[in-house]
């Protein structure tokens, strides 16, 4: 079984990346096997949950994660 994530593909003039961007704080994400081997980088998988803003659902959850294409 694999942690909650979610898949993207984004597509530039010059580059194209395909990547999965996960949930902070899943018990699963120690044992996913994709996110284990990732060796640079990794806490840039994991999105950065914010606190709800009063124009929000109380229960709402502010998730940022960025994604960069170095030549677009």
């Amino acid at each position: 079984m694999r942690p909650p994530h979610l898949h993207f593909e984004v597509t530039g003039k010059i580059n194209r990346t395909i990547t999965q961007m996960y949930f902070p704080g899943e018990p699963l994400n120690d044992k996913d096997l994709l996110l284990q081997n990732i060796r640079a980088n990794k806490d840039s998988l994991i999105a950065k949950v914010l606190p709800a803003t009063s124009d929000v659902e109380p229960d709402s959850r502010i998730v940022v994660w960025d994604i960069v294409l170095d030549k677009g």
